[in-house]
C-alpha cells in the first residue's frame, strides 16, 4: 500500500517553498486486542481526523498520510514536520 495523498483543488508542487508534512495515525503495539496484519487489513476502515487536518493544511505544503494499522511508518520518509494524534 502506498502513502495516501489527500485531494485538493490546487496544489503547489515543485516550488522551492513547498514543505512536506507527514501525518501518522499510530497503531498501539501494546494493545491487548492487538490484531495480526491480515486481520487489520480485513477490518480496517479509515478515520477522518488526519485527512481533515490535511485538507486544512496550506496548499504550499505537500501532505502524506500513514495509517500504522495498514502499513509501517517509514522512518526515512523525507519530511519537514510530522504530526500524530495524542492518546490519553
Amino acid at each position: 500500500m502506498e502513502l495516501m495523498h489527500p485531494a485538493r483543488s490546487s496544489r503547489v508542487t515543485g516550488s522551492a517553498h513547498t514543505r512536506r508534512l507527514l501525518l501518522v495515525d499510530p497503531y498501539p503495539r501494546n494493545n491487548p486486542y492487538h490484531l495480526t496484519a491480515s486481520e487489520r487489513r480485513a477490518v480496517w476502515f479509515p478515520k477522518l481526523s488526519l485527512p481533515v487536518i490535511a485538507a486544512y493544511t496550506p496548499e504550499s505544503w505537500h501532505v502524506d498520510l500513514v495509517d500504522e494499522a495498514v502499513e509501517d511508518v517509514n522512518f526515512d520518509h523525507p519530511c519537514d514536520l510530522v504530526g500524530m494524534p495524542d492518546f490519553p
